[in-house]
């Protein structure tokens, strides 16, 4: 009995909030050396007593956001702690599924994942090849691989749990950015023009930014064919405004395309037309009455982003550098690990990061490896094109964020696994059909209540 409380305890979406906000405080506070081994605790527990454990995907996307340091031997220790009770977890999960026979499907991207892996252990392999690296491919893909599978077979409502993790997220690293401007030392309304912050935790502005996209996204698709859709448009500009602020080019160009895109597709599917239009002609008469009134102050707002314009802000170095590779190399490329030091701006300067999709498969995995992974790509465009419906079209939005930012950017491990949690509710995507507001899953709820009622009602009469 006290197992099975535990196991609803464990499976509820209030751990969204929890778990988010423990990281928050870790990280607000500098105690991130506790609270990373109490979230790898607690996602043991996930793993141990839940049948549901999509719980663990809060972590595992969050992560990078709440660790302060990992510059000195002891923060370097507590997270190794955490990844292994995180692992320890994951395996006895995985082990116990099998012994039962579960009945559980390999997934449509089975085939691709291992296409991918042969890809990326063949980057390099004449002239470059070494052990380690490959081991370290492998244990990566096998990570993917295992959050795809256990996100396939072994969660219900994935769906809503999804938006309402990237709308708490997004909500946490507004918040997190706001203080990180707050520690420049200047006052705030120059510091939010400094344009100095580079990191939350230690994840990049940049993968930030991706994560306002998503949560901008997330009230859209919330608040779709709602009664009050047009007051979650409104509320989704709040994260395209903090997307702005991050100060990621390729993140705010995404951003507001589409932002566009998202807009104007619920605007047509919306049965609130006339009050929609209404609100939006209200905010943009609002907002050019703003720009004319402070016309000054928006100007140095946009400054950064004029006087930059398309310039590679080290990227004119780098492409040339990877051509070069890759011309040197051209079947397997030279893999992900250079013999000499890569022109970049990160401190791992021996890395291979391309900042664009295709110049890093050209490098790394060589004209065989890039043909293999057109494959992979395919299988993830056919999943989320079939039977294409109102919740595809957000999803779709939401993978086109992650490939459009990968053409000046570098995806690392989480948002491989990011991607990865996108194709999974495209391939589950149950409803099939159309997205559940609220407002229709109560009222589902409210039917089903009655309907029992009156059920019961029969059987006692009988």
């Amino acid at each position: 009995m006290f197992k099975q409380k535990l196991k609803e305890i464990l499976s509820d979406d209030i751990w969204i909030l929890i778990l988010l906000t423990i990281g928050f405080l870790g990280w607000l506070i500098n105690i991130d050396f506790i609270t990373m081994p109490l979230l790898g605790i607690l996602s043991l527990l996930i793993f141990l007593i839940c049948d549901d454990i999509k719980n663990v995907f809060a972590i595992v996307i969050s992560i990078p956001f709440f660790i302060n340091s990992i510059n000195t031997t002891f923060n370097i220790i507590m997270l190794g702690i955490a990844l292994l009770f995180f692992v320890i977890g994951l395996l006895f999960f995985i082990i116990k599924q099998i012994i039962k026979k579960s009945n559980f499907t390999k997934g449509k991207m089975f085939w691709a994942t291992i296409i991918y892996l042969i890809a990326h252990l063949l980057g390099g392999f004449i002239g470059h090849f070494n052990i380690i690296h490959s081991i370290v491919i492998l244990l990566m893909v096998l990570l993917t691989y295992a959050m795809y599978w256990l996100a396939l077979n072994f969660t219900t409502n994935l769906k809503r749990y999804f938006q309402l993790l990237f709308i708490t997220l997004g909500v946490i690293l507004s918040v997190q950015l706001l203080i990180e401007y707050f520690k420049v030392d200047q006052p705030f309304h120059l510091a939010i023009l400094s344009k100095n912050i580079v990191f939350i935790g230690v994840q990049n502005i940049n993968i930030a930014a991706i994560y306002f996209i998503f949560a901008m996204l997330s009230v859209l698709t919330l608040g779709f064919k709602h009664k009050y859709d047009y007051l979650f448009s409104l509320a989704s500009l709040i994260f395209a405004i903090c997307t702005y602020f991050t100060y990621s080019r390729m993140g705010t160009l995404t951003c507001f395309i589409l932002l566009f895109a998202a807009l104007l597709y619920t605007f047509i599917k919306s049965s609130n037309k006339k009050i929609y239009l209404g609100v939006g002609l209200t905010f943009l008469l609002i907002a050019i009455l703003t720009t004319i009134i402070f016309y000054d102050r928006i100007i140095k707002l946009l400054d950064w982003y004029i006087s930059l314009g398309f310039k590679g802000n080290g990227r004119d170095e780098l492409y040339p550098w990877c051509f070069e590779k890759f011309i040197e190399n051209p079947l397997f490329g030279i893999g992900f690990v250079a013999d000499e030091t890569v022109p970049t701006m990160l401190m791992f300067d021996n890395i291979i990061l391309a900042h664009n999709t295709i110049l890093q498969y050209l490098t790394s995995l060589g004209i065989v490896g890039s043909i293999m992974m057109i494959y992979y790509h395919y299988k993830e465009y056919k999943i989320a094109f079939t039977k294409f419906n109102d919740f595809k079209f957000f999803n779709l939005l939401q993978i086109l964020t992650i490939t459009i930012f990968g053409m000046a950017a570098t995806k690392d491990i989480f948002l491989v696994i990011l991607l990865t949690f996108l194709i999974v509710l495209s391939e589950k995507d149950a409803d099939n059909s159309i997205i559940y507001s609220t407002q229709t899953q109560h009222n589902r709820k409210m039917k089903k209540e009655k309907y029992n009622e009156k059920k019961e009602g029969s059987d006692t009469i009988c």
